[in-house]
């Protein structure tokens, strides 16, 4: 079927052609077919960017608090001035201290004085000095960290990545159902818990709400002390595995494949845990994840099958932490599922075909628009005007070309650099590089239809003061 969307690049400009032309103009068709194929390939991988993005979630903790200090640099330039002529414009930047946390990945998160100043306090911490080395002009600036030990505090940090997941619209090829808000309510299923803003374990600390933004381990029942240390286990394994544990009070088994389908299979690097309780213990547990072997999963069913007990709850986040460094953790690559391919739909095609037909038309219009000057020129050398005229025409006509191609080609950018989740597709920055540079024709063909159209009326007046000068 996309095949047939594809053959309206090539049908549309030939029919338009005739229509605008009153013939079929060759190298207008060649063009024309060029822009709609770059269309409909801008057009269509962006519609499967979409169908394929999906968030997972990835913990944190806390490594250190650092303190940047001032420094300036001396940034040399030359400037031009209106008469062409060269002159030394270098300058003195300069840069503020500034303070910031950061984990166990890498990231950063800006502080206060105030606040880095507490938490250094609160782990008895000496700052360290680190020489950084800065092209300094006058004030060399350095860093002081403090260090968090984990072995002794662990504040866990919840942080989302956009990923391409393949299988999200495919729910027939691997066999998930739609899940519905009212059905989730009805069987007691969960979504993934909110990020939440928090103070961490143990309170009172003076770790910035701000910044310490996590996700909760747990959800369907309360245990304190299982859902802290579970949140620790998130912090500590980072982006390679993410352990959700879901409780079914009073639930029959056959609601975890239900729950594995409301999260629409869930994430690559999520081991997603759901007990069943009844009578004050652990009536059944069932897992899912993608390990190519599911040796982990397999692993913790037995490991709660033997230890029903909610009083041996507490005892599985350090069995489960040693599992993991003994190497049972084996997460599925999600480019192992590239192979799949998007099937469009009736409605995606015929929305692609007339957004197509669209740009070809306004595209058509643009060219034609684009082309009226040189009409100008040649009915104002046919009429006689002199020389002159024809000239100032002609340079009238190359400031309105440049001023209207640097118009549409800046708000283009902009407009396309405004586009929702743009930025986030997951895929390659060419990719990305590419898709914008195809959007862009479409948006300027837009913009340039009221442009050139007030060009036109500029036009005319310059040809009624050329015919007065002659």
């Amino acid at each position: 079927m996309q095949h047939l969307v594809l053959a309206l690049a090539l049908l549309v400009p030939v029919g338009l052609s005739y229509i605008f032309f009153k013939k079929f103009n060759a190298i207008m068709i060649v063009c024309m077919f060029a822009l709609g194929v770059a269309f409909n390939f801008g057009l269509s991988e962006m519609m499967k960017s979409r169908n394929f993005a999906d968030t997972q979630y990835a913990g944190y903790a806390a490594v250190r608090v650092e303190y940047y200090e001032d420094w300036d640099e001396w940034i040399d330039e030359t400037c031009t001035d209106e008469n062409g002529r060269e002159y030394d414009c270098s300058y003195r930047e300069y840069h503020a201290p500034y303070w910031a946390m950061v984990d166990n990945g890498g990231f950063s998160y800006r502080i206060t004085q105030g606040e880095y100043n507490d938490i250094a306090g609160f782990v008895h911490g000496k700052p360290v000095f680190e020489e950084l080395n800065r092209n300094y002009y006058t004030d060399d600036g350095d860093r002081y960290s403090v260090a968090i030990p984990l072995e002794r505090l662990v504040v866990p940090i919840t942080r989302t990545r956009e990923y391409e997941n393949r299988i999200l619209p495919n729910q027939s090829l691997y066999q998930y159902s739609i899940i519905t808000d009212s059905e989730k309510d009805s069987l007691g299923l969960f979504d993934y818990p909110a990020i939440e803003h928090y103070s961490p374990h143990p309170a009172p600390n003076p770790f910035p709400k701000s910044v310490c933004a996590y996700q909760p381990a747990t959800a369907g029942w309360t245990n304190e002390a299982f859902t802290v240390r579970m949140n620790v286990v998130n912090a500590l394994c980072g982006d390679k595995l993410r352990t959700f544990v879901f409780f079914y009070p009073d639930r029959e088994r056959k609601v975890a494949q239900k729950q594995i389908d409301r999260l629409q299979l869930g994430n690559f690097n999520e081991l997603i845990i759901m007990l069943g309780l009844k009578d004050g213990e652990i009536a059944w547990c069932e897992t899912h994840s993608w390990e190519d072997v599911p040796t982990l999963r397999t692993a913790v069913k037995q490991w709660f099958t033997v230890n029903s007990d909610l009083s041996r709850l507490t005892d599985f986040p350090d069995w489960y932490v040693r599992q993991i460094e003994a190497g049972l953790w084996s997460p599925k690559d999600p480019h192992d599922f590239d192979y799949i391919r998007m099937n469009f739909s009736l409605a995606q095609l015929a929305w692609l075909s007339v957004a197509q037909i669209i740009f070809q038309l306004l595209a058509l219009l643009y060219i034609r628009f684009l082309l009226r000057p040189f009409a100008t020129v040649r009915e104002m050398a046919a009429n006689g005007a002199n020389d002159a005229c024809i000239k100032r025409r002609i340079d009238e006509m190359k400031r309105e070309i440049h001023a209207s191609v640097l118009t549409m080609t800046i708000g283009s950018v902009l407009l396309v650099s405004h586009i929702p989740n743009l930025p986030s597709f997951g895929l390659p920055p060419p990719l990305k590089s590419a898709i914008i540079i195809l959007v862009i024709p479409s948006i300027a063909c837009i913009l340039g239809v009221p442009l050139y159209m007030s060009r036109i009326i500029a036009g005319k007046r310059l040809r009624q003061k050329g015919e007065t000068a002659e």
